[in-house]
């Protein structure tokens, strides 16, 4: 947690901060020009939005975004500007950058955590649980999970391995492997369900 603290906060100091960044923005949304004036020579006929991040806020009009884009003179403006919606808007990019350094530090966590899943647990556990697809087992309802916990392949000596947090992790995810193994095998072999 203090690492994800830390890579924010120095996300956030060391931003360069420079003055007419695109944190400012004025957006005009206009009919298409050929439902206008059909003589408005444009490459895009069909765009709506206009979006001119120089201007300022006292600026944001159709006179100061959609003229300079269209190049229109004073009869194509007085038919066009009537019908746009302008609008100034504002974004924070340090929160967008706070949010992408997030997104990047959980992925970041998972990959590490997949390299540990398929590079060191297969080395500190040995060999792997087999699922078995045969149909030769006989079928055997399970009414409760104690029969789980009394493993006939269980050694003596698993119980003198103390009870530390990872040996219990461990013994959980052995367990949870086991369960596994047999729901698969009831379901894919016998097609039957667990009760």
């Amino acid at each position: 947690m203090k690492l994800l603290l830390s890579l924010v906060i120095s996300a956030i100091v060391f931003t360069p901060i420079v003055g007419g960044s695109n944190d400012e923005r004025c957006s005009c949304k206009c009919p298409e020009t050929f439902w206008v004036d059909p003589s408005i020579d444009t490459d895009f006929p069909g765009r709506k939005i206009y979006i001119n991040s120089s201007v300022s806020a006292s600026d944001c009009d159709c006179e100061h975004v959609v003229q300079p884009v269209l190049k229109l003179d004073e009869e194509q403006v007085e038919k066009m500007c009537p019908r746009c919606q302008c609008r100034h808007e504002e974004r924070s990019t340090i929160t967008i950058k706070v949010v992408v350094i997030l997104i990047l530090w959980v992925l970041c966590i998972l990959v590490i955590y997949l390299c540990y899943l398929l590079c060191v647990d297969p080395l500190f556990k040995g060999k792997q649980i087999q699922v078995r697809r045969g149909g030769d087992l006989p079928y055997q309802q399970q009414d409760n999970d104690e029969s789980i916990d009394n493993d006939v392949t269980a050694t003596p000596l698993r119980s003198y391995q103390g009870n530390s947090m990872v040996n219990r992790l461990g013994r959980e995810q052995d367990r949870w492997k086991r369960q596994l193994e047999i729901q698969r095998s009831s379901v894919y072999d016998r097609h039957t369900m667990l009760n």
